[in-house]
């Protein structure tokens, strides 16, 4: 009697590696400040009862950074990225929570006033009172020993911390005032302190009166030394530059400008890239590089990084939420982001040290190779017989002819046995479209592989492929199998439709996703053609 042929798919039987997909690369080169920007990894999100207002690091190690949300602000450790300290003996909402140099105290708006905390104790040790309305903003003067405030009673006000007194008010915007900005120590002054350093005495305010005001403290309160007019009618923030020769602002319709302090004040540019208001602005040195950049934020959910030797933008970092406020550490280390739906995005950098230290060229950790020969090298070919080799070296015996076996992940075993289900199942739960993409294409093409993978599943097991499809069906890379696998499971499940609540509402998802899509590629064709024309009449007129 004849044997019975037994169809095994050959490929499936001499399966080692799920080979992964290799696509073809950006032609876009990225740069340098793209690489630098993008080290800020690994997002942590903390979710807050009321909008982020305000951020501030420390200047002292470990540099921690004061976080102002509602009626609290929350000290966060920069080592855990937890919070280690909360100040919440605050009755009001707190605005503008600010840290003096050295660290030991706090700074923060609580109503008409301004309260003073021990960082220490946690203790209010000041509160300063004499607004008329809200205080917005307030900073410290650190060697005079004292704070600027300003508020919505259209004044900024200079305090004393030591006797609780106000010394001077200085008045002349004619709106709200929305944030402050004192020139950097070391350039306002050529008159040392007791202390040996040197005297803070020009600061900016900025209002929702279109203007910015610069004060001598060491003048007459009642006159600005200089006042910028803005073209728009708020304008949220101020920051001078490290040689004090720049003031940028920052306000209503996305306008970030640049004056020129030293031309009598003189607009030097204007960067529009926002598409609404600005509302923090900050100045970024690489520790490495020595480069200074421009950082503005604004509600339009993005972060802009500016190179202030061109004025053009350098790059962009996106957010779910408008943004209301973001700090970068002293050390470049940390890029945290305050949103208003009281989202707090805290990212974190690591240094090329770190990583060095940690791992060498080869992808061991220094303290494995300290005192091993360099794989290749004479030594590492000489070495004694004693040598028991790392622990990733394969013993060969019977010739060479043993070889050491693929480590196999979970969808590649059930791949081997023959398990399709449980194999898409193993690659859906790694969440890498990737490796989804691999295991589907290697099931389409074995015999009914894909038809046997997608067959007899209930609606938990259903609803991650679906969702699967929904995420990349606009993905130009796997737009060509999700259509497979959508055509696969509308010949499976068609009969049954209508039975879960929840498979009927992924589907209705993809449908509707698939719709958007094709209304956008139309969008863009008709655009495309919009321009053609104008480039041809733009020909013909020359």
């Amino acid at each position: 009697s004849e044997r019975p042929v037994v169809h095994i798919d050959a490929m499936a039987e001499n399966t080692t590696k799920l080979p992964l997909p290799r696509f073809a690369r950006s032609t876009v080169r990225e740069s340098a400040e793209a690489r630098y920007w993008r080290s800020y990894r690994f997002p942590l999100l903390v979710t807050n009862s009321a909008a982020v207002t305000h951020i501030e690091f420390s200047q002292t190690v470990p540099h921690e950074f004061a976080v102002t949300c509602g009626t609290r602000v929350q000290i966060y450790d920069p080592v855990s990225n937890e919070v280690s300290k909360t100040v919440s003996r605050f009755k009001e909402t707190v605005y503008s929570g600010t840290f003096r140099r050295d660290g030991r105290l706090l700074a923060a708006c609580v109503g008409k006033q301004v309260s003073v905390v021990n960082m220490s104790t946690r203790t209010i040790l000041r509160q300063l009172r004499g607004h008329e309305a809200l205080a917005t903003c307030v900073r410290f003067n650190e060697s005079a020993g004292q704070l600027v405030s300003g508020s919505n009673d259209r004044t900024v006000r200079v305090w004393d911390v030591a006797t609780e007194q106000e010394v001077s008010v200085l008045r002349g915007h004619e709106d709200y005032v929305l944030g402050l900005a004192g020139m950097p120590a070391a350039h306002s002054s050529s008159d040392s302190t007791a202390g040996g350093a040197q005297s803070q005495y020009l600061w900016a305010s900025v209002s929702a009166d279109r203007t910015c005001r610069l004060w001598d403290l060491r003048a007459p309160p009642d006159r600005a030394q200089m006042v910028l007019k803005h073209d728009r009618r708020l304008v949220r923030a101020a920051l001078f530059t490290e040689d004090a020769r720049l003031l940028c602002t920052g306000g209503e319709g996305g306008l970030v400008r640049v004056w020129d302090l030293m031309a009598g004040g003189r607009v030097q540019t204007d960067l529009v890239a926002h598409q609404k208001d600005v509302t923090a602005l900050q100045l970024h040195k690489d520790p490495s590089s020595g480069r200074t950049r421009l950082l503005s934020a604004g509600l339009d959910h993005h972060v802009k990084v500016y190179d202030m030797s061109s004025h053009r933008v350098a790059h962009t970092i996106k957010y779910p939420s408008q943004i209301m406020s973001f700090a970068l550490s002293p050390a470049g280390s940390h890029l945290v982001v305050g949103m208003a739906d009281g989202l707090l995005s805290i990212r974190q950098r690591t240094s090329p040290e770190e990583s060095e230290a940690e791992f060498d060229g080869f992808g061991f950790s220094a303290e494995k190779r300290r005192g091993r020969p360099r794989p290749g090298s004479y030594r590492y070919l000489i070495r004694a017989p004693k040598d028991i080799g790392d622990d990733d070296d394969v013993d060969t015996v019977d010739g060479g002819r043993t070889r050491k076996k693929p480590n196999l992940t979970a969808y590649e075993a059930m791949l081997r046995k023959f398990r399709y289900a449980e194999a898409l199942d193993a690659a859906l739960q790694t969440r890498q479209p990737r490796i989804i993409f691999a295991v589907l294409q290697e099931l389409a093409r074995r015999n009914r592989g894909m038809q046997i993978a997608l067959s007899g599943r209930d609606p938990e097991r259903l609803m991650p492929v679906l969702n699967w499809a929904i995420d990349q069906v606009t993905n130009p890379r796997y737009a060509d199998m999700v259509t497979h696998v959508t055509h696969e499971l509308l010949d499976i499940y068609a009969k049954i439709m209508g039975r879960s609540p929840q498979v009927d509402d992924l589907f209705q998802r993809l449908r509707e996703r698939i719709e958007s899509e094709l209304r956008f590629e139309q969008e863009l064709v008709a655009l495309q053609g919009s321009l053609e024309m104008i480039m041809s009449n733009g020909e013909s007129v020359q």
